[in-house]
């Protein structure tokens, strides 16, 4: 009887014709950059134009993972495909770091999030100067907490194709920098 049982489970599993594809461990988000922690191997059986084009984990992916980013928002569970990844290199990837300080940007702000940087007056800080826009519609990079006991944290955007003046760099270097994040 246990010969039998063995037996029938070396002719299913001779019988399994599914391959091992990549595929999204959490929700990501376009123009993050791509790490590992969030590919995951997922057996499928995929037939004909389905599988055409999904990622095979013993294929190598476009490029390194260091040097991908997301092409676009996809949900848990997406087979992954060379559509869904851009190079770094293929995109402007001038990088701006910012002073934040506390309670002036969402506390679960992370890596892809778009936000509209605004430069105002601190709270409690009198001044005739209103807030203003010097930023919109950028990409956080990564978001840092600060060091132990910091009052501010360090967030870094990527900026595209914005050219920055020297006023708007000397007002993120002293003013109060406000981070709305964006839907």
């Amino acid at each position: 009887m246990l010969g039998a049982a063995v037996l029938g489970a070396r002719t299913v599993a001779a019988a399994d014709d599914r391959v091992t594809y990549w595929a999204v461990a959490d929700d990501v988000t376009a123009g993050s950059s791509v790490s590992t922690e969030q590919l995951t191997p997922t057996r499928a059986s995929l037939e004909g134009r389905v599988s055409d084009g999904v990622l095979r984990t013993d294929e190598e992916l476009p490029a390194p993972v260091g040097e991908l980013r997301w092409s676009q928002d996809l949900p848990a569970g997406t087979l992954l495909s060379a559509q869904h990844l851009d190079r770094s290199t293929d995109v402007d990837t001038t990088q701006l770091p910012l002073s934040v300080a506390s309670g002036a940007a969402p506390t679960d702000l992370a890596g892809g999030d778009l936000v509209d940087v605004w430069i105002g007056p601190a709270p409690g800080e009198t001044t005739a100067d209103p807030a203003r826009l010097v930023l919109e519609s950028v990409r956080v990079v990564s978001e840092g907490t600060g060091v132990d006991g910091a009052s501010a944290r360090t967030v870094v955007v990527e900026l595209g194709e914005v050219d920055l003046d020297g006023e708007v760099v000397a007002s993120l270097s002293t003013g109060h920098v406000t981070l709305v994040r964006r839907s």
